[in-house]
């Protein structure tokens, strides 16, 4: 991700690329690990990875940004793209069974957006404002996509 957006970053800046950002976080995901074990949360994973790799276009970017975070860039997405793609992935992880031992497990996103460069004109900005969204989502119940908005700022 930081060889991707330093590199590009001259020609974003150059060329206006737009750019939707999207975080994305597992609801509850250490209880996976802690109940299930590491290999389920293995599975979880990689099942929200490949969701997100058949919902995005190949100009656009995941990636694992920790944990159980992704960080998705769309590359000139507009307004209802992304929040399409955003709901897309959000029902179809959340339609996903998991069968761990005897038990089917079910388990939910939470989706922080942001906007280069409505929001703001640096790429790490908006990475931040997308987090922000990201916690506005998860404090006031998960399970949400939130966009960002100035008023998140009052909370940090």
């Amino acid at each position: 991700l930081e060889e991707y957006i330093e590199q590009g970053q001259p020609q974003i800046q150059r060329e206006k690329i737009a750019y939707d950002v999207m975080m994305i976080d597992i609801d509850f995901f250490k209880l996976v690990n802690d109940t299930y074990g590491h290999d389920a949360g293995d599975v979880v994973i990689k099942t929200l990875a490949e969701i997100l790799k058949s919902s995005i276009r190949d100009s656009d970017m995941a990636v694992r940004y920790g944990g159980e975070e992704f960080l998705v860039l769309l590359r000139h997405a507009t307004h209802e793209a992304t929040v399409r793609i955003a709901s897309k992935i959000q029902s179809a992880f959340r339609e996903k069974n998991f069968y761990f031992g005897n038990e089917t497990v079910t388990k939910t996103l939470s989706i922080g957006i942001a906007r280069l460069p409505q929001d703001n004109d640096s790429i790490w900005k908006v990475i931040k404002y997308a987090d922000m969204a990201l916690y506005e989502a998860k404090s006031t119940g998960r399970d949400k996509i939130v966009e960002f908005s100035p008023e998140m700022f009052e909370g940090y």
